[in-house]
């Protein structure tokens, strides 16, 4: 599988909405409709596109959803994980490559879940054979390991 990349940010992020039919990949609410809760349908880079500069402009690196359940600190995200601490005080912080992986297997919508591990796979085939970031392709065991744990 041949990863896909856009020009421009914006231009990859449009083809992965269209390659979901402009729908979040967890709600399973279309663009049109996720207006009504007074949200955006953003798209989501599994691999931070501010850290893994390689696989900012790919399109199988990119999932459309909204933007709550995409970087929304206040709840279960994507993005972020958010916890009380003993004090009762609100903490977040970053999920990790591995963990946004777990995140997306357990939170497809049901109507998209099987595209949702598709793209996945191609993802993590397309790096294997395309990207040579040493710090990129040192997780591909470990994601591996995840998506053969949630396929079964």
């Amino acid at each position: 599988m041949n990863l896909r990349f856009a020009k421009t940010l914006e231009s990859a992020i449009l083809q992965a909405k269209k390659d979901f039919a402009f729908t979040c990949c967890i709600t399973g609410v279309e663009k049109d409709d996720i207006k009504e809760y007074h949200l955006d349908l953003e798209g989501a880079h599994l691999f931070q596109k501010s850290t893994y500069q390689p696989l900012k402009f790919c399109i199988n690196n990119i999932f459309p959803i909204n933007e709550r359940d995409h970087a929304d600190r206040r709840y279960d995200c994507m993005d972020y994980i958010t916890y009380k601490d003993t004090g009762g005080s609100t903490i977040s912080r970053n999920r990790t490559v591995p963990e946004r992986t777990i995140w997306l297997l357990q939170h497809f919508h049901s109507d998209w879940a099987t595209r949702g591990r598709a793209r996945l796979r191609e993802l993590l085939e397309g790096i294997e054979s395309e990207i040579k970031d040493r710090e990129i392709l040192a997780m591909l065991p470990e994601l591996k390991a995840i998506m053969e744990e949630y396929e079964t």
